[in-house]
């Protein structure tokens, strides 16, 4: 039941917040933090295939790096990492936000939702040119 509330939870905060649809293209791969790849094409092929190889680059198998996310329009996008109170931990890629703030809003409403993480914050955050922001 919580997973569906998020997920619509997720889903109306997406839709309010809307969907960017100017600048090159997203791509991620992988899931462990120290072994993803991101990167911004012109076209989403492009961006993929980058993506898989610098995952591939940093050690990942062929496994991880097929676990990819893409997005249809860049916009504002932050990577999450999750640590469950079991230990495991799990990295996520979300993208397509039309404001920085919407963006963060939408992360803040993810972590509050997972009540079992010992852990959730941003790893990453990234313009909608593609460029890696400072985290503060």
């Amino acid at each position: 039941m919580l997973r569906f509330l998020m997920t619509i939870s997720f889903l109306l905060a997406s839709h309010s917040l809307g969907l960017a649809a100017t600048g090159p293209l997203f791509a991620h791969a992988g899931y462990f933090q120290d072994r993803t790849g991101f990167c911004a094409a012109d076209s989403r092929l492009a961006a993929l295939d980058c993506a898989r190889k610098q995952c591939a680059d940093k050690g990942g198998t062929g496994i991880e790096c097929r676990n990819v996310r893409s997005c249809a329009t860049s916009g504002w996008a932050f990577e999450l990492l999750t640590t469950h109170r079991s230990g495991a931990s799990w990295q996520e890629f979300h993208c397509g936000f039309v404001s920085q703030p919407g963006a963060l809003k939408v992360l803040t409403m993810i972590c509050s939702l997972r009540h079992e993480a010992t852990s959730c914050r941003i790893t990453r955050l990234i313009s909608p040119d593609g460029r890696d922001l400072p985290l503060k």
